[in-house]
């Protein structure tokens, strides 16, 4: 009988651990949502990246909520550190095509025209799909 209670209670403390897991998830996620309709809208400030440094955990991927802070970072004029958090994501994620079009709109708002361009092409090469432009559009404050 001791045997049986003691897995039982090891059941009960994973799921606990579970549902914990799942609320901090969710959590995170919906700051990352919010920080994404606010950059998607053409907003993004100090506050916007506070609520995504905020998001940060190891139960969700970060590819999204380091390229919506890359967007409201170099709108708030703070493009060079948001070209270093994009930099960062490329090495984690390289086949990941929403980092690299990221990464080419902030070099691009840098005036870095030529490293821009290799980014850009660089995410046309991971997805034959996506429609070829001349070259990446730079972030400004009020554009998307």
């Amino acid at each position: 009988m001791p045997l049986v209670l003691a897995g039982r209670a090891g059941l009960v403390a994973l799921c606990v651990a579970g549902i914990a897991a799942s609320l901090i998830a969710y959590d995170s996620n919906r700051k990352i949502e919010d920080g994404l309709r606010t950059v998607v809208a053409g907003g993004g400030d100090a506050s916007t990246v506070r609520e995504l440094d905020d998001a940060r955990t190891r139960l969700n991927p970060d590819s999204l909520r380091d390229s919506s802070k890359a967007i409201a970072l170099a709108r708030t004029d703070r493009a060079a550190e948001a070209e270093r958090i994009m930099l960062d994501a490329v090495a984690r994620e390289p086949e990941n095509q929403l980092v690299w079009i990221t990464l080419a709109r902030v070099q691009a708002t840098l005036g870095k025209r030529a490293a821009a361009q290799r980014s850009y092409l660089r995410s046309l090469a991971l997805n034959s799909q996506t429609p070829p432009t001349s070259r990446p559009l730079p972030l400004r404050p009020g554009r998307p």
